[in-house]
């Protein structure tokens, strides 16, 4: 009762004092104000973990030469697409902006072709080989990353994307346009996100490319400041592979690597 009777009594004060009433209101207004920004802030961070989320079919570095080969071994194999990409990747979560919204679309469903992802991600601990720690990669088919000119055959022989980067580096000469080297890397063309059109067991397109802001379409704030870019590149890869010629490029896909598990 007591406890009853104080109550009554502040809200009788609170209504009896007119002064009061619009400093509670600005309380008021400054709690749901404050309460709004994390619930806002909470929902964009949601939304962009949504839409930049890796939506493509994965598979292993092992699976995806088994697949080459047996394209290469079927006149009537269905074409696919290759997406190399990696955990911290800076430009990777734009990318996949782009390809969750093409690999919704009815363009995709009437492609014709497959998309696979092959992630190149390393493990946060190493492995010591001849007394030397390198990066394991998560996908025990691809091995290890070597060092930055390294020249031990043993240790070119153990990481897989060499092999692929030496071929790249070939097709580079049939076809440079979509294709920048890779500076203070192990690798000279493989970056990511690296994306390769297979068809017939050839590469017959492939651009790492996609980071380069001409690929990127911006949106400006009114001081013409840019505040907002959407990743075009993809469906402008596809778009650009139906509209171009094959690249004159015959030279057998042969990706031999150790595939002991390290």
């Amino acid at each position: 009762m007591k406890k009853d009777n104080v109550f009554r009594r502040i809200i009788n004060y609170i209504k009896n004092a007119a002064w009061l009433a619009p400093i509670l209101i600005v309380v008021v207004v400054f709690v749901i104000l404050f309460s709004l920004n994390p619930i806002t802030n909470g929902i964009k961070s949601l939304w962009t973990k949504i839409t930049t989320t890796n939506h493509m079919e994965k598979i292993t570095y092992q699976q995806y030469v088994e697949k080459v080969e047996a394209q290469a071994a079927d006149e009537n194999a269905q074409d696919f697409v290759i997406v190399f990409t990696r955990s911290g990747c800076e430009y990777c979560p734009t990318f996949y902006k782009s390809m969750n919204a093409y690999l919704k679309s009815s363009s995709y469903t009437n492609a014709g072709f497959k998309i696979y992802n092959v992630d190149v991600s390393l493990k946060s601990a190493k492995k010591t080989i001849d007394g030397v720690k390198f990066s394991v990669y998560k996908d025990k088919t691809l091995g290890v990353l070597s060092r930055v000119s390294e020249t031990n055959e043993k240790i070119l022989g153990l990481d897989a994307l060499q092999q692929l980067d030496k071929r790249l580096q070939e097709y580079y000469t049939y076809d440079s346009a979509e294709l920048e080297a890779v500076s203070d890397s192990a690798y000279t063309y493989v970056s990511t996100p690296l994306v390769i059109w297979y068809s017939h067991g050839l590469e017959q397109r492939v651009s790492n490319t996609f980071t380069n802001d001409s690929t990127l379409s911006w949106e400006y704030d009114k001081n013409g400041a840019k505040k907002k870019a959407t990743d075009l590149s993809f469906r402008k890869f596809i778009q650009d592979f139906h509209e171009t010629a094959d690249v004159e490029w015959n030279i057998p896909f042969d990706l031999t690597y150790n595939k002991e598990n390290i």
